[in-house]
């Protein structure tokens, strides 16, 4: 009885919020990069865009490669390039998912 009462008030505590599989050491690009892109980029590097695509994983990864795409999310909300150019700049966790999947080689994964 005490077992089933303690089982309870575990799992009735956990929720699927508080275990943040993007906040892992292997951000998956299907399950956390290409959210953050699609919510934060998509709006104008899409389609025709002369900015860049960033739609897909082969759109994404050279701009990661060169640099370019982590450069421009870390820059200070005001300063020239900053992007996205809302002035709405990404959350310090997106931009660690970012990074950390970029330092693991940009798995297509």
């Amino acid at each position: 009885m005490r077992f089933l009462l303690f089982l309870t008030i575990i799992l009735s505590s956990c929720t699927y919020d508080e275990i943040d599989l993007c906040s892992t050491q292997e951000p998956s690009f299907s399950e956390c990069v290409k959210p953050i892109i699609e919510q934060n980029c998509v709006t104008c590097h899409r389609n025709n865009s002369q900015n860049g695509l960033l739609q897909t994983y082969e759109e994404i990864k050279p701009y990661m490669d060169n640099g370019k795409l982590l450069d421009r999310i870390q820059r200070d909300a005001n300063a020239v390039g900053v992007m996205p150019p809302s002035g709405q700049k990404l959350s310090n966790n997106e931009i660690q998912i970012l990074k950390t999947w970029y330092e693991n080689g940009t798995p297509n994964n």
